[in-house]
């Protein structure tokens, strides 16, 4: 750390700039032999004129991919851009996060080589508007994040200095290593150590991002401050959704300060409530007005598309106004374990109307994911 700043901040801007994917020439792969499930057959054009009752060993058909291979960042193809589109591009990503893999299939009879060659490079296309939309949110980080790191290091020294020069004060020894915390902000992990896996992620039951414990920190201080509100006078109780979300947000940045926002973009559309974890989405969470079981369904389906594969914490916090609470406190259980996502329940208090699920991830049902529904009477 006593070493040049401007050295040591072009070493960790190089680690930790953000590069939009460009995109290599593609090449195919196939056509290969599969067998095909009257599920796979049931959307392909002609289907019940080729194959109008299903077999027992499934069709004969032909599968086919396309590999595109990139340079750059792979996350910025889980990041949604303030701009964007209502059918964002979809696609695979390889073990080695280099490639991105389309694959087609068809029925043996339907597949036709010319016309699918022809479809080939067009496969990309709607990546490359997408990443246009990223590369402008992209690049003003870039070109902030050399002073907002060298700001960041200038009071860092400040305080290992102060530090050292009080503990010789005061004759304590000091057993920090200025130059041990400086190669730990730019050392990688050695690439020999890596190990492709042919998983897509591996499977996990709690975040990575946000400890356990600080989970259940949020929702009793939602919690907390929410019965609060259930004792104000008459005035609070009447704000609308927008002013109660803003309520908890602040409350929330008195234990997580700077960490917690509102109407934040993630994936798919704004979020009422998110935490961020070193830099990293950690809780989602969404405020409602109970309005009945379809429009608290909706709430959940709204949540669970915001999430990415590594979004694992989120609640739903449900206002009443209308009378006999602990019906609708049945009628959310009664919901959650209905729907096909559902896997158990965590923890159902009826008398403090908390309730926690365990649900399988909508992006990977390897994964699983906690769910909590806090209900307040207003």
């Amino acid at each position: 750390m006593y070493q040049d700043l401007n050295e040591l901040t072009a070493r960790i801007v190089e680690k930790y700039r953000l590069d939009v994917p460009t995109f290599e020439p593609p090449a195919v792969d196939g056509p290969r032999t599969v067998q095909l499930s009257a599920e796979q057959t049931r959307s392909m054009p002609g289907i019940f004129a080729i194959a109008p009752f299903a077999r027992p060993g499934g069709y004969p058909g032909v599968q086919m991919r396309v590999i595109v291979p990139f340079k750059g960042t792979p996350e910025l193809f889980d990041y949604m851009p303030s701009h964007f589109n209502t059918s964002p591009p979809s696609a695979e990503l390889d073990a080695s996060r280099r490639q991105l893999v389309f694959t087609d299939t068809f029925l043996e009879s339907q597949y036709n080589p010319g016309h699918y060659m022809s479809t080939v490079k067009g496969k990309i296309e709607p990546f490359r508007w997408w990443l246009e939309q990223v590369d402008q949110e992209v690049r003003p980080f870039n070109a902030a994040l050399p002073d907002t790191v060298l700001n960041l290091l200038v009071e860092q020294r400040r305080r290992i200095v102060e530090t050292l020069v009080q503990a010789e004060a005061a004759g304590v020894r000091s057993t920090f290593s200025p130059s041990q915390a400086a190669r730990s902000l730019t050392l990688g992990q050695d690439t020999s150590a890596l190990q492709l896996s042919p998983m897509r992620l591996p499977t996990r039951m709690t975040s990575t991002l946000l400890p356990r414990e600080d989970y259940v920190q949020i929702l009793e201080a939602i919690d907390r401050f929410a019965r609060r509100l259930e004792r104000s006078n008459t005035i609070v109780r009447e704000l609308g959704e927008e002013a109660l979300r803003d309520v908890l947000i602040a409350a929330l940045n008195m234990i997580f300060p700077n960490r917690v926002t509102g109407e934040t973009f993630n994936r798919r559309g704004k979020t009422d409530i998110l935490v961020q974890q070193n830099d990293e989405v950690a809780f989602l969470g969404e405020c409602k007005f109970w309005g009945g079981e379809k429009l608290f369904l909706e709430t959940v389906e709204q949540l669970l598309t915001y999430l990415t594969s590594r979004d694992l914490l989120t609640a739903v916090i449900i206002f009443n106004r209308n009378k006999a609470v602990t019906a609708v406190v049945d009628r959310v259980a009664e919901t959650i374990r209905a729907h096909p996502l559902f896997d158990q329940d965590l923890e159902v208090n009826l008398e403090r109307r908390t309730l926690r699920f365990k649900f399988k991830h909508p992006r990977d049902e390897r994964l699983r994911m906690d769910l909590a529904v806090l209900i307040y009477d207003l």
